[in-house]
């Protein structure tokens, strides 16, 4: 009963709502008519778009970043460990020249190697075996070049270091003597091998 007198009252208020006549422009207020009415909107080619956005940014760029590398300094009565920075390239001219020799002196070798036993001769190296081939002789000379190209960029970088920070006269300074031992062993085997056969 007071579901139906409900029913009836409210569809009284909407149908009397609907029948009341609003000026024009006013047909979008239901609930507050007083509101004046909202004006058209322009037409979207009359709508200008900004041509250039400018905002007040300032940027601000990274600093640069210089590497250091962990030296181990003495001053003859206590040692410790020091960051230095390294403002020289490591891998520089002087670095890969002497890590050509190393390599060149190195195919050099085992060319000549494989190239006398293959004419009857034999390996006295016995690391390598009496009659090796190619791949036995690169498996074992890879692994101990690249090590020797590790420890000579170490020992650079840290001359290196050491150098721009003022001290020019350290154990590192000869950096490039591993380089020269293994390049000089490789071509001493070549120089026998060639007078001996």
């Amino acid at each position: 009963m007071k579901l139906s007198i409900f029913l009836l009252l409210f569809a009284s208020i909407a149908s009397a709502a609907s029948a009341q006549d609003f000026p024009p422009g006013m047909e979008h207020c239901f609930r507050d008519c007083d509101s004046p009415a909202r004006p058209a909107d322009p037409p979207l080619a009359d709508v200008q778009a900004p041509t250039r956005l400018t905002l007040p940014v300032k940027v601000q760029l990274p600093l640069k970043v210089v590497p250091t590398i962990r030296v181990h300094l003495s001053d003859g009565k206590r040692t410790w460990w020091e960051p230095l920075p390294v403002t020289h390239r490591t891998i520089d001219r002087n670095y890969l020249l002497s890590s050509a020799a190393v390599d060149a002196s190195m195919i050099a070798d085992v060319q000549y190697s494989l190239y006398f036993i293959h004419r009857g001769a034999h390996e006295i190296n016995p690391i390598f075996g009496k009659h090796p081939n190619a791949l036995r002789y690169y498996e074992i000379q890879a692994p101990i070049d690249i090590l020797v190209h590790y420890m000579t960029w170490k020992y650079k970088r840290e001359d290196d270091a050491l150098r721009s920070s003022g001290y020019p006269g350290h154990k590192y300074a000869k950096w490039h003597l591993i380089d020269d031992l293994i390049t000089g062993v490789h071509v001493f085997d070549v120089v026998v091998m060639s007078v001996s056969n």
